[in-house]
């Protein structure tokens, strides 16, 4: 896949169902971050693992984390809405 010519793509794999767990891959024009994100049932708090090979910008990590956010919420009061295998997103810096 080539990598955007600005902004960042998020692509999101899903791991584990419980917690949900997901293998996180952020690409830019010149870098490739690769992560981890759990997402705690019970309160939403997400989680992330060390980033390599280095932290990706502040800006892509707050979207990482409002996109979870999100899943959560949209899951909290019903046990029965699965978690989705794959997030892909693209987003430009704000």
């Amino acid at each position: 896949m080539n990598p955007p010519a600005h902004g960042i793509r998020f692509e999101l794999l899903r791991q584990d169902t419980s917690p949900p767990r997901y293998r996180v891959e952020l690409r830019g024009p010149e870098m490739t971050w690769s992560g981890e994100a759990t997402v705690s049932l019970e309160d939403g708090t997400i989680s992330l693992a060390p980033f390599v090979p280095c932290e990706p910008p502040a800006w892509a990590v707050s979207i990482l984390r409002a996109f979870l956010r999100s899943e959560w919420r949209s899951r909290r009061d019903s046990t029965e809405t699965p978690w989705p295998t794959r997030i892909t997103r693209w987003r430009s810096e704000r």
